[in-house]
């Protein structure tokens, strides 16, 4: 039987075998011919050496064509996975080539621009150039999984699906309330002033889940919360500067006129994760995203709560 050993038959074995898959798969010598844009010979030629290579006859030479043997039904899926894989594997460098080390950063409408920018830092400690992307949670949760995004920033909780989680981060949240209403300023959460006042909030298209949670939250509390949505974190203050409502903000939030900030007990607390796909958790040089992320998030979480910053 011959070696097996030799580099050229590595290097060759792809295409050898995508020449059995098309005379399998046309029948004929001449119509596979065809389809890979080549003459018979150099068909006939490529599986005469596949064959020699493997020690086994994959194909019956017939007047009428060809007929796979045995033997070759037992090895065509696997030559099959072999070619489909090969192929992927050529479009994965391609992209990335035509890329460089560009890598796409997302991040939902209520991750603090404070933390997309420690993940955007992050990966450009190791990459040429970072691009960011805005959108609703599910939306981005999406363009990870089909690798548009290599990375995104979202709160917690958030339906990952299958995609790798980071550790949790925590930041402390405020209570936004019109400024001159509260009349004990110590109260952690003034019930009676907030129930007659709506709940400005952001969309909860933007991230359902932890949406969801916050008005849990208020209602554990004793506040039955009438959601009024704005579209934005700034249009959320301006409601609350207007007199009609009260909002839960992050805490990076503003001072601004007419509103009033106080501190909310620690089970209000903003979370958030970063999100990969389990195949591609790495940088090209072997970097790992989650944790380059995951290093400049809680940079930022340790500088704002007073812990030591890593």
């Amino acid at each position: 039987m011959p070696s097996r050993s030799g580099s050229s038959s590595r290097v060759d074995l792809t295409r050898l075998c995508a020449l059995f898959l098309a005379v399998a798969e046309e029948r004929h010598f001449g119509a596979a011919a065809d389809r890979l844009g080549t003459t018979q010979p150099t068909v006939s030629q490529g599986l005469q050496r596949l064959e020699g290579h493997l020690g086994v006859r994959l194909l019956d030479r017939t007047r009428d064509g060809a007929v796979v043997t045995s033997a070759g039904r037992h090895l065509l899926p696997l030559a099959r996975t072999l070619v489909r894989d090969a192929a992927h594997f050529e479009a994965a460098a391609g992209e990335l080539a035509s890329r460089g080390l560009t890598f796409a950063v997302g991040a939902s409408a209520t991750t603090p621009a404070q933390l997309t920018a420690a993940a955007v830092t992050s990966m450009r400690s190791q990459v040429e150039s970072v691009t960011v992307a805005r959108g609703q949670g599910p939306e981005l949760v999406s363009r990870v999984e089909n690798g548009e995004l290599d990375v995104a920033v979202l709160e917690d909780p958030s339906p990952a699906g299958d995609l790798v989680r980071g550790v949790m981060h925590r930041l402390p949240r405020r209570l936004a309330v019109p400024e001159g209403m509260i009349s004990d300023p110590r109260a952690r959460i003034p019930r009676q002033e907030l129930r007659q006042l709506d709940l400005a909030v952001t969309p909860r298209a933007t991230g359902p889940a932890a949406w969801d949670l916050l008005i849990d939250l208020l209602k554990e509390a004793g506040i039955d919360p009438r959601p009024v949505e704005a579209p934005s974190s700034a249009d959320v203050l301006t409601q609350v500067a207007g007199g009609s409502a009260f909002a839960v903000v992050d805490a990076f939030s503003p001072t601004i006129d007419g509103v009033q900030l106080l501190d909310l007990p620690g089970r209000f607390d903003h979370r958030f994760r970063a999100l990969v796909h389990p195949d591609r958790q790495r940088t090209p040089d072997g970097h790992d995203i989650r944790s380059l992320v995951d290093r400049g998030l809680a940079r930022v979480c340790r500088t704002v709560t007073g812990g030591p910053t890593p």
